[in-house]
């Protein structure tokens, strides 16, 4: 049976390519070691991976239901997640960032669970505030691919901020152009400026997505 989200699993990024391949084969093998954390209403709240990777192995996967307050669920989660997973600053600011937008969503039901300003919230992924902002930027404004590149620590946050400030959805829309690699060189000073200036011919567009 395929079971629901809660939102505040949403907060860090999903393993994508070779780190949910290896997590897989070491659930196929070893079967499950860490059981995956419910909320009461039958939600995932820590686990998510662990549940794919039970799904794509075979394996029946455990479970155990968080029973604390739902105003605790948010340090419970990045407790859990920071001790596990090995994520760089830029990751934990994007989860940060996250968190603290979560207020003035749609989903008035998680104010109280998730109610947390940028320095809080950066406070609790031990990050600087300047990298949440960036983050926030990249989430409200970035194209989907400049979001996950970060969420999976191929581009530094500040350097994705920059693409976004200098245009992002331009080369989106001319180059079709997303790689990490593409986006750490064109978030250089002195690449990004001839390359955003660039964008103002299209022969010189052309020239990049060569």
């Amino acid at each position: 049976m395929s079971r629901a989200s809660h939102p505040v699993a949403n907060f860090f990024p999903l393993m994508t390519g070779q780190e949910f391949d290896a997590l897989v084969d070491d659930v196929r093998e070893h079967g499950l070691r860490e059981a995956i954390w419910l909320h009461q209403d039958g939600r995932i709240v820590d686990g998510r991976n662990r549940y794919r990777a039970c799904v794509e192995a075979g394996v029946d996967p455990a479970f155990q239901t968080y029973i604390g307050p739902d105003d605790s669920l948010t340090a419970f989660v990045v407790s859990m997640n920071l001790k596990r997973r090995h994520l760089d600053e830029s990751q934990c600011a994007m989860v940060a960032a996250r968190i603290a937008d979560m207020p003035q969503g749609a989903r008035t039901d998680l104010a109280q669970i998730c109610a947390m300003s940028q320095d809080e919230a950066a406070d609790k992924l031990q990050v600087s505030r300047r990298s949440v902002q960036h983050a926030a930027k990249v989430l409200k404004e970035g194209a989907e691919e400049i979001v996950g590149a970060v969420d999976q620590g191929a581009v530094k946050v500040s350097d994705a901020a920059t693409i976004v400030d200098r245009g992002g959805p331009r080369i989106s829309d001319r180059c079709g152009r997303w790689d990490p690699t593409f986006m750490r060189r064109i978030s250089r000073d002195g690449e990004a400026t001839e390359f955003f200036g660039g964008l103002q011919g299209e022969s010189r567009v052309r020239g990049f997505e060569g």
